[in-house]
């Protein structure tokens, strides 16, 4: 079952967006385009593409 990340208050997008860490930048907080939350296993993610070199960048969302 997917998940609207769009239904997420500004505030919560935000902060789920910014909250994220690059594996190829190695950085925290590079920020993801085109963010897309879903569920697998009962777990809720998000996923995007990093803003900083593209590379596709999955974070658990934690209630």
């Amino acid at each position: 079952m997917a998940n609207e990340f769009n239904l997420r208050t500004e505030e919560e997008r935000e902060m789920l967006i910014a909250d994220v860490w690059c594996s190829k930048c190695q950085e925290y907080n590079t920020g993801l385009e085109e963010p897309h939350e879903y569920e697998g296993n009962g777990v809720l993610f998000l996923e995007g593409k990093c803003t900083q070199c593209g590379s596709t960048v999955a974070s658990e969302i934690l209630n």
